[in-house]
């Protein structure tokens, strides 16, 4: 794609219960520092993915403010919704009448976000990109936003410039129900040669290390029978890292539930610090559920942390 002389960032943000020491993470974050360390002069707009308790953040990048709304503006979802779109709408309009006489790129990264900028591409005149880091067949307990959020995938995969994919599997998808052709760009984590070279001499063969978020009971046996077997059965000497972005007491009573030894539930508050500690262990893990709806279509982070 050519160059652009500004680029505006639009997504949902799911913030973490504890307080981050750096940035918040997350795929928008590892796609404004790609486009700044390309040059790009990046703003962004990041919408709370869940109520208004936590900030809206808005400005450019990486020195955006964070903006504190009245939380009753997200108590329903419904009107969190409509205020989503007229802050997307308010933010894309005065960003672009500053803009006005530069060649702009305009990049949704969730369909919810992607769509409002969709309606004011010809009045507004930009290029627009869906970059979509997700698809969940089974995101809603609901069949009526389920099919809201599969028409939001489909219309923003088909009606704006062009669509990034993070994994394979979503470009096949695309192709598949959309008829659409996608581009496969991955996540690109910041990450510090130092942290590798320093740990290096601390891995001692013993340490499998583990971290990300579960959402069903389901997943969190999957990993901690993965974890029983592995100590009772293979190896009694290993030793477990476990660093969950949230729900940190459920890590630990599932430990003690699966009588997991030489395990540390770690509190962390950024990615750069799981760096640090993955790189002292010896193997990183990664387990899916083949039951949950996005497992086919993601491509997680700490893979590539890994």
């Amino acid at each position: 794609m050519a160059k652009f002389e500004r680029v505006l960032v639009v997504t949902h943000i799911a913030y973490r219960k504890v307080t981050l020491t750096d940035r918040i993470e997350g795929p928008y974050s590892s796609l404004c520092g790609a486009l700044s360390s390309a040059g790009e002069k990046v703003t962004i707009l990041g919408l709370p993915l869940v109520g208004y308790q936590n900030e809206v953040i808005y400005g450019e990048w990486p020195k955006a403010k964070k903006i504190r709304l009245p939380a009753f503006l997200g108590t329903w979802q419904g009107l969190k919704f409509l205020v989503d779109i007229l802050l997307s709408v308010l933010a894309l309009t005065g960003w672009r009448l500053k803009n006005w006489n530069k060649k702009v790129l305009v990049i949704g990264i969730d369909p919810l976000s992607c769509l409002p900028l969709w309606f004011l591409k010809k009045l507004l005149g930009y290029t627009l990109v869906f970059h979509c880091v997700d698809f969940n067949k089974k995101r809603f307990k609901s069949g009526l936003l389920q099919k809201f959020y599969e028409l939001a995938d489909e219309w923003a995969s088909r009606f704006s410039d062009q669509t990034w994919v993070i994994c394979e599997a979503l470009k096949t998808y695309k192709k598949k129900q959309y008829g659409i052709e996608s581009f496969y760009i991955p996540n690109s984590v910041e990450f510090d040669l130092s942290f590798f070279e320093n740990g290096r001499e601390k891995r001692l063969g013993n340490k499998i290390v583990w971290t990300g978020g579960l959402m069903t009971d389901r997943q969190y046996t999957i990993l901690f029978e993965v974890l029983a077997i592995v100590q009772k059965k293979i190896r009694p000497d290993i030793q477990f890292v476990i660093a969950p972005t949230r729900d940190y007491e459920r890590f630990e009573e599932y430990a003690r539930k699966y009588k997991i030894k030489k395990v540390k539930v770690l509190r962390l508050n950024s990615r750069a610090e799981f760096q640090k500690v993955a790189a002292k262990c010896d193997v990183g893990i990664a387990l899916y559920d083949e039951l949950f709806g996005s497992t086919e279509f993601i491509e997680p982070m700490k893979m590539w942390d890994f």
